[in-house]
């Protein structure tokens, strides 16, 4: 039976909807402001955030679950874990555990504009095998140390290595943690240290190749995402208790700590062209971060130097032109001291926010989660995020028909498409969809020095049919909302 439908009422319903996307747009962007006790902190202060312990969201508060294990909660980070942080949801990342400490294999995620913890996934019912699966496909609980990554370029966590539940063995299975979906997938296999896998792993991304650098044990390697593939290119590394980072312009991965291992101090390979060969810096100044065990230690993009902590409210710079170390002391009105260091390592769990140009460290789950504001650098205010605009057109079409794709990019460095297309992008352009038979969506993320931004269009696609109409009725010009216009009004429409 044909229902007769007024044009106008589809109208309205249009109308309508547009309006209260734009009511709504406020609400959303003010989601990604920077919370006001961050906002209010004065330069060289510490903030401590309250209520922010991770035991909040312990999945297995009595600690008698399967995956309890020997240590129980408390190992996702005291067991010689870490972090990373999703710049582009502003979060810390936090995924630990391993060998007899614990089978839990959960991530954990504290979002830096609401400044509370969640957990992302659920633990798996874990298996004693040493094959470093569990049953549903998903990572074995293991040992993160420096290992984990964010790569903005594809939205995912990185992780390569790291002593597995049950066993404390090691393997050399690489692992992306997918965000939008929160899932993980398997990658292919980083390259064996011929010194055994063991411990001490650490890596980092580098916001100029879009490639994930990595310490594994006895030199350096190098993962390229997009490709999917390993590069070894041997030498050396500093062992156990490092923690990485990435000075983008000056084409270093620096590596410090090492104190509790018999192996204190600054070490760097060069990335311009990446080599193995590793060198122990000269460095000058008060070098109490050398002396730590895998000591908070992040790459400042405002004040372009590293900073280092390693206990107490002072933190430190490292300039890699110079290879002075600065000790940065709080400000007069700083009433705030973090707690100390966890003994088996700080690693990726003190990081750098570049979108609010402060830092945020946590040492144990059962403690509060600080942040840091600077008082030093060329700019004591964020750097500019890389900005990104896409369209389509069309961006609607019928099955068979290609779109024009364009965008272009400020602050960024390199665009890497992913969705229905992928590959590297200039920072600005345009090509052709090519036919289309399906919903496309075309990502685009572009990588500056303080982070990336990605951004999404949609073509939609659609077989219309063709349609036959006939019309008993036209109405002149009428008023809805702002638009004057003719309307029909159909008795019936039958395909033909």
């Amino acid at each position: 039976m044909w229902k007769r439908i007024p044009f106008a009422y589809w109208l309205a319903l249009s109308i309508s909807a547009g309006v209260f996307l734009l009511w709504l747009r406020p609400t959303l962007a003010s989601a990604q402001s920077i919370p006001t006790a961050v906002a209010n902190m004065v330069p060289g202060t510490w903030l401590r955030v309250p209520n922010s312990n991770l035991t909040a969201v312990n999945p297995c508060p009595a600690n008698n679950c399967s995956y309890s294990s020997a240590s129980g909660f408390n190992a996702v980070m005291d067991a010689w874990s870490g972090g990373t942080f999703d710049s582009t949801r502003n979060r810390l990342i936090v995924w630990g555990g391993g060998h007899n400490d614990y089978a839990g294999n959960e991530v954990y995620a504290f979002d830096m504009t609401t400044l509370t913890w969640s957990r992302l996934t659920n633990p798996s019912t874990p298996n004693a095998s040493n094959s470093g699966i569990y049953a549903d496909g998903t990572p074995s609980s293991r040992h993160t140390y420096g290992a984990l990554a964010y790569l903005p370029n594809v939205d995912r966590m990185f992780n390569a290595g790291g002593p597995t539940y049950q066993s404390g063995s090691s393997n050399n299975m690489t692992w992306f943690f997918n965000f939008s979906n929160n899932t993980w997938q398997r990658r292919t296999n980083a390259p064996i240290p011929s010194n055994g896998q063991c411990c001490g792993y650490a890596a980092a991304y580098d916001p100029v190749t879009g490639h994930v650098f990595r310490s594994h044990g006895d030199g350096l390697s190098e993962y390229d995402a997009n490709a999917n593939t390993w590069t070894n290119h041997g030498g050396s590394s500093p062992s156990l208790y490092i923690n990485v980072a990435i000075a983008p312009a000056d084409r270093l991965m620096v590596a410090v700590g090492g104190g509790s291992y018999g192996v204190a101090g600054t070490y760097y390979w060069r990335l311009n062209p990446p080599s193995g060969s590793l060198t122990k810096a000269n460095t000058t100044g008060d070098k109490i971060v050398e002396l730590g065990a895998a000591p908070g230690f992040a790459w400042s993009s405002a004040a372009n130097v590293f900073v280092g902590w390693n206990g107490g409210a002072s933190v430190y710079t490292l300039d890699p032109k110079t290879w002075v170390w600065t000790k940065i002391d709080p400000a007069d009105a700083n009433i705030v001291v973090p707690t100390t260091p966890n003994s088996r390592g700080t690693y990726g769990r003190f990081q750098y926010v570049p979108a609010m140009n402060i830092f945020v460290l946590v040492n144990r789950v059962n403690e509060d989660v600080y942040i840091y504001k600077p008082n030093f650098g060329a700019s004591t205010t964020p750097s500019s995020a890389p900005t990104v605009q896409i369209s389509a057109s069309p961006s609607s079409l019928t099955s068979g028909s290609s779109s024009t794709l364009t965008w272009s990019s400020t602050n960024a460095s390199s665009c890497t498409a992913s969705g229905a297309w992928s590959g590297t992008k200039a920072i600005s352009g345009s090509q052709s969809t090519g036919a289309l038979t399906v919903n496309s969506t075309f990502t685009l993320t572009c990588t500056g020095t303080t982070g990336s931004t990605s951004r999404s269009t949609l073509v939609a696609v659609a077989a219309v049919p063709v349609m036959h109409c006939s019309a008993d009725r036209q109405y002149g010009l009428h008023y809805i909302g702002i638009l004057f216009h003719s309307y029909l009004e159909f008795d019936q429409c039958k395909p033909m």
